[in-house]
Order: structure tokens, then sequence, then C-alpha cells
């Protein structure tokens, strides 16, 4: 302390102490206006990277409590203050969330001087729950309007689903909003983290993408997927979690946009269905056998072979027992107009596309799907069956011997 009993402060480091500090400050303080101006000067005077907003932030919390007029005054002068400005929403997050306090977020948008990362504070410590659904909604569409605004409104509306993921909870002006912010999410350029928004995708799309009122909006959102796949560089296994509730919520619509698409090409849908999926499950398990063949029955010509070269086509026991054809393969067989394509997409299920250990021992423990087959009723699948195991027996062969040959060039490198 200086002999007239101010504290001198250039900065505390940055832990929850200088929060509790903070508070302390203002709970102690007689003249806290005049104290609130001093700890300012000191956080404007301070090197950036010492500036310690956490006593600021302590400071205004007691007040919102105790002294809600001054809290108010400090909070109004922060808006676009050529200091606190950029770090507003920081200091906003301890107010009560009043009629205010919207307007204020709302200058601090027009104003742009905050950095739009902050904002996301929003949905941390319940924040938002003191806004309501209409002016959430104005809040986000605003947020999201901002470069790098998407992301943070996605957080925090995915904060506003935690706990209510029924779309019954929450109001149509809000939903509606939530989806035209979707609508315009771009899957391309947000890859980089697609981990984290692919979490996020999946949380929102479960609640603002369900039922009839969410279909028009899904529509569009597949649809800007499809168009980032067809532009290269998005693939299947980058937004996996949003693909499987997808399928899951709007599964017409999944079918309809993604295998029933004339305009992508042979090799995005490869892309999209044909790899391994055991790291990322197959959208279309989200999908009941019985809507499948629904879907395949309004055009069998054209949709079972899609279905044949888009579905996780048998099952497999991860603890060492035998890989098995889905009941729904059995089905295709019994109902499709021609085999040739079905069994053509079928050839291939057993090579794996990425695997851990040996490629050759995978194939020889899934071949049996092909001698499940020799006994079948209909003369071409058996046919068939006994050929591909023959291929297949011939392409272990091969595999083993590669595998054979790398493990001794690898030793012998070592020696």
């Amino acid at each position: 302390m200086t002999k007239n009993g101010i504290i001198k402060i250039a900065y505390v480091s940055q832990n929850s102490r200088a929060f509790n500090f903070g508070v302390g400050l203002a709970e102690g303080s007689e003249n806290r206006e005049k104290l609130w101006n001093y700890l300012y000067g000191q956080f404007k005077n301070s090197p950036a990277d010492k500036r310690e907003l956490r006593v600021l932030q302590g400071f205004i919390s007691y007040c919102s409590e105790n002294d809600n007029q001054l809290a108010d005054k400090i909070l109004d002068s922060s808006v676009k203050d050529p200091i606190l400005g950029e770090y507003y929403p920081l200091l906003e997050i301890y107010s009560k969330g009043d009629k205010r306090c919207i307007e204020r977020l709302h200058e601090s948008l027009d104003a742009g001087i905050a950095n739009v990362f902050y904002y996301q504070n929003l949905a941390y410590g319940r924040t938002h729950e003191a806004i309501n659904d209409q002016e959430l909604s104005a809040l986000l569409e605003k947020i999201a309007k901002k470069d790098k605004g998407i992301p943070v409104a996605m957080e925090i509306i995915n904060m506003r689903f935690h706990e209510k993921s029924d779309p019954s909870k929450h109001s149509a002006v809000l939903l509606n909003a939530i989806r035209n912010i979707l609508k315009a999410f771009n899957f391309s350029t947000e890859k980089r983290g697609q981990r984290d928004y692919d979490y996020r995708l999946k949380e929102i799309t479960r609640t603002a993408l369900a039922g009839e009122d969410g279909k028009p909006a899904a529509k569009e959102i597949i649809n800007n997927f499809l168009s980032a796949v067809s532009k290269g560089g998005v693939y299947s296994f980058d937004y996996p979690d949003f693909l499987n509730k997808f399928a899951a919520i709007q599964p017409r619509v999944f079918l309809d946009s993604v295998l029933d698409n004339k305009d992508l090409a042979e090799h995005h849908h490869r892309r999209l269905f044909s790899n391994d999926f055991d790291r990322n499950e197959n959208p279309l398990n989200q999908i009941s056998e019985t809507l499948l063949i629904e879907w395949c029955e309004e055009d069998p010509a054209e949709r079972y072979p899609l279905i044949a070269s888009a579905i996780q086509v048998f099952t497999e026991d991860k603890s060492g027992g035998e890989a098995k054809w889905k009941d729904i393969i059995y089905t295709i067989f019994q109902q499709a107009p021609k085999l040739t394509d079905i069994l053509n997409n079928l050839a291939d299920a057993i090579v794996p596309m990425s695997w851990s250990g040996s490629r050759a021992t995978i194939m020889d423990s899934r071949k049996i799907l092909f001698s499940d087959l020799f006994e079948h009723e209909n003369e071409e699948i058996r046919s068939w069956a006994r050929e591909q195991y023959a291929i297949t027996e011939e392409n272990i062969r091969k595999e083993r011997q590669y595998e054979l040959s790398r493990s001794r060039d690898m030793h012998e490198s070592f020696e």
C-alpha cells in the first residue's frame, strides 16, 4: 500500500486467487468507484501480457450482487472502451443478465471491438440461462455473422441444448435461428478443428434438426456437406459423429440426399462409404433395415445396388468370433431385380482398406463369408461365392508372401 492507503497493483498472477482478490477489494472498499478507476488505470498502464483481468472480474462480480448501479456504470463504460472493449464479454458474464446486459451485448457486437472468441464464455457458468430464447436468438445471429463467429455461436448453442435435447423444450424462434446458423457452417474451412466441430454439430443436430420442422434445414445442411466433399478435402471420417446423428435423426433425408444424389461422382460416393469403418461407424447403421428396404423398393433397379455398395455388409466379433453377413444382405438377395451389380459390390467386402497387424490374417478370418453361401438356394450366388472364395485364397497367399518379405527386409535393416 502507498501512504494514502491506495493499493499499488501492476498485475497479479493469473489464478483463482486473483478473482477472489478482486472480490475482496470491492467488499472492503469505502469508495468502490474510486477504487475501480484506480484498478482500471493500473490495468491500462500495464504491459498487455501482464494485465490481470481476473481482478477486474472479481470486482464486477461483487458489485453485480451488492452494488448493481456501479456494476452497470462500469460495464456501460467498458463496451466501447479502447482497452476494456476487447475484453468486455469476459466482464459481462458476471452481471445479472438483465435487460441492460442484453442491450450492452448488442452494443458490443455492433461496435466490433471485442474479440469474438470471448463471447463464447456466455456458454459457461450457466450465463446463457438468464437470457430468454428470443433474446439469445438475436445475439447468436449477430455472433454468427462475425468472422470466425459460427463456432462461437455453436458452443453457446451446444450448452443451451446440453440438458434439454427435446426440441419441444425450446421455442421455434430459437430453433429457426440455430438452423440458419447451421446452414451457414462451412464444412471445408472449419475442417482444421473438425473434431470439436464434429461433436458440436452432432449435439446440435440432435435437437435442431429433429422432426418435420427440422427437415428443410436438414436438406440444405447435408447438401452443404456434400458440396464440400465434391470439392475435395472433406471425408466422411472428418465428421463421423455428425453424419451418424444426422442419419439417425433424418434417415429419409440422408438416403435421398446422399445415396440418391445423381450429382455426386462415383469416387466421392466411395469417399463417403467405401472405407473400413473400424474407427468410425457407418452412418447407415443408424437406419433400420426395414426403412432401408422400403427405400430400395421405391426404385429397386437403382437403389438395391446403391445400398449394397454403401452399407456395412457384415458383422465381425472383435474378440475373435466369425464374420457374418447382415440379415439385410439375404433380403437384398431375395428382392433385388438383378443380382450382378449386387454381387460385384460385395466382392471386395472382406478386403480391409485400413488395418493393424496382418492384413492376410484379417482376410483369412473373413473368407468364411463366401463359404457360408456355398449352399445358397440361388445358383448364381453359389457360383459367385465359390469363385470369390478361390480368388480370396490366392490373394491371401500373395499377401502373406508380401508380409513375410517386408518383415524380412525390416529385420535385415536393423542388423
